[in-house]
């Protein structure tokens, strides 16, 4: 970049500003056959780009740079201002560099600077008890947001503790419900008892006695007549006495019924035998 046309207590022509960076062009060099030129350190830029064409016609570059006398001149022709604040020296921009290394405006490098900035500057510690270092300008808000992250940190340290015991006390009431499950298994193994099985009913039907059984108690029971008394004949008067009358006959049926009551015999009563 060339010179500050700020600077300058006038304006200058356009023909003596660079055309690359619009500064004044010092020292000017000629980059083509044209006779087009930059300043300095904008054709330094280009050459060391590779692309060693002129900005403005395109044309190659004219190597090794040559820098134009006539625009130096030019240039110099004009007042330039000193470049540290506060100072009032005018003069040429070829005696600017001299001036500033004797301006009384111009900064002085102090020999315990850095370790100013090291040690007292820069380095300020955080009172919330972390280890950062940083400026005293920078310091209140970094002590604000310490704290307010220890006092987070905090907060979820009770809540993580606070977790913890109730899994603690999940875990034993698993336990004591794992331990009183076995026990309850342990006792159900001991006194076990099959469980019915359950059959639908089905229907149930008469069944006689076996065919020997059967043949025992024939053998063994007399017969019915054998049980029943024998009558006595009764002569037949129907012959010589005329036929009784109806209530007569009622009667005399009445009396041989009763007389005659044949014992039954024992029959034993069938079983009810189930189908299943």
């Amino acid at each position: 970049m060339g010179a500050d046309k700020e600077r300058f207590t006038t304006t200058l022509p356009n023909h003596l500003h660079c055309r690359a960076c619009v500064e004044i062009s010092y020292p000017a060099v000629i980059v083509c056959s044209q006779g087009h030129h930059l300043c300095r350190p904008c054709a330094e830029k280009i050459e060391e780009s590779g692309e060693l064409e002129c900005p403005l016609c395109l044309r190659p570059m004219k190597l090794p740079l040559r820098e134009s006398l006539l625009l130096r001149r030019a240039v110099e022709d004009y007042e330039f201002t000193c470049r540290h604040e506060g100072c009032d020296w005018i003069g040429s921009v070829v005696d600017e560099d001299e001036h500033a290394d004797k301006c009384e405006f111009g900064p002085v490098a102090c020999s315990l600077m850095q370790a100013h900035l090291i040690e007292e500057c820069a380095q300020w510690k955080c009172i919330e008890g972390c280890e950062t270092r940083t400026t005293r300008a920078n310091l209140a808000q970094h002590e604000a947001a310490c704290k307010a992250s220890t006092a987070r940190i905090l907060e979820l340290e009770a809540t993580l503790e606070a977790h913890e015991l109730k899994v603690s006390a999940l875990k034993q009431a698993l336990a004591r419900s794992k331990a009183a499950l076995e026990a309850i298994r342990d006792d159900n193994t001991e006194i076990r008892v099959p469980r019915p099985v359950r059959r639908r009913r089905r229907p149930q039907r008469m069944v006689g006695l076996p065919q020997e059984e059967l043949s025992n108690e024939d053998k063994a029971t007399p017969s019915t007549p054998d049980k029943i008394p024998k009558l006595e004949a009764v002569p037949d008067d129907t012959a010589l006495n005329p036929l009784p009358s109806p209530a007569a006959t009622q009667r005399l049926f009445r009396t041989r019924s009763s007389s005659v009551s044949p014992a039954l015999p024992d029959v034993k009563k069938p079983r009810l035998l189930s189908t299943d």
